[in-house]
């Protein structure tokens, strides 16, 4: 009997991370800070600290913004080529996160329907529409 394929998504993050680190090396030639606000994000996630995941796929989303403020308008030669290694990388980070959204185990409700569900604490939008916990001010109604 064939074996069935197993969706890994340690493996998943695991690459995500990597694609990041190669992503903070070539945005340290422009920005150090930026750098370094990747390779924080990259350590929460390896050390499984709470609410790590989150914070990371915050910082994917503004990664597109960062590698265009700082490396296309940057005027260096060598930006155009940085530019479009940095596009590719934080493509492949914002599939491989898209793929552990995707995976049977992350299916706890449709992501394709925007909920405006916000916590009873800080008012603050909730990750899901059951949510029982606001990651922001950690408020819990259990």
């Amino acid at each position: 009997m064939p074996r069935m394929k197993r969706f890994d998504n340690h493996r998943v993050i695991a690459h995500a991370l990597a694609l990041a680190g190669k992503a903070a090396g070539i945005i340290r030639r422009y920005s150090s800070q930026a750098a370094e606000k990747i390779e924080v994000a990259r350590e929460k996630v390896a050390s499984n600290e709470p609410r790590a995941m989150t914070s990371f796929r915050r910082l994917v989303e503004q990664l597109w913004d960062i590698g265009e403020e700082h490396i296309e308008d940057s005027g260096a030669e060598s930006a155009a080529r940085d530019y479009e290694k940095w596009l590719a990388l934080i493509a492949d980070i914002d599939k491989d996160l898209r793929r552990i959204d995707d995976s049977s185990a992350a299916k706890t409700f449709d992501r394709s329907v925007a909920y405006d569900i916000h916590c009873r604490g800080c008012g603050e939008l909730l990750s899901t529409p059951f949510a029982k916990q606001c990651f922001v001010c950690g408020k819990n109604w259990h």
